[in-house]
């Protein structure tokens, strides 16, 4: 699996983990949002 694919992946994963009740810090979630995002130049700054 390229690079690319496996931060989307661990952060959709992190997504589902956090809506099924496991304790994870919603900011540990955007942050891995964020880095595939922009790995993959995709990411649209909110500034």
């Amino acid at each position: 699996m390229d690079p690319e694919r496996t931060r989307w992946h661990k952060a959709w994963t992190l997504c589902l983990s956090a809506l099924e009740g496991d304790p994870i810090d919603p900011h540990v979630v955007r942050k891995a949002f964020v880095a595939a995002a922009k790995e993959a130049e995709m990411y649209l700054s909110p500034e």
